[in-house]
């Protein structure tokens, strides 16, 4: 396979091998979840992006405003 991405540069001194080669294993490790569940990579890329991601943040902001009224109650 001829890589595909050698004209992307970066001006800050980025690797852009390194982030290529990061991007191929998380597609792989889709791919090979895939295999697992009998998904397909595009069904586990939404499941991920679309469903997890979005609920997994939203929680995080819920607990954080818990945390934050639970501080806010310590300090009075």
């Amino acid at each position: 396979m001829e890589k595909q991405y050698n004209y992307v540069t970066c001006d800050n001194g980025c690797s852009t091998d390194f982030i290529n080669k990061v991007f191929d294993y998380c597609v792989d490790l889709l791919y090979y979840i895939g295999d697992i569940t009998g998904l397909s990579y595009e069904a586990i890329n939404i499941l991920l992006f679309i469903v997890v991601q979005p609920v997994t943040i939203i929680i995080m902001l819920l607990y954080i405003i818990h945390l934050r009224k639970k501080i806010t109650k310590l300090n009075k």
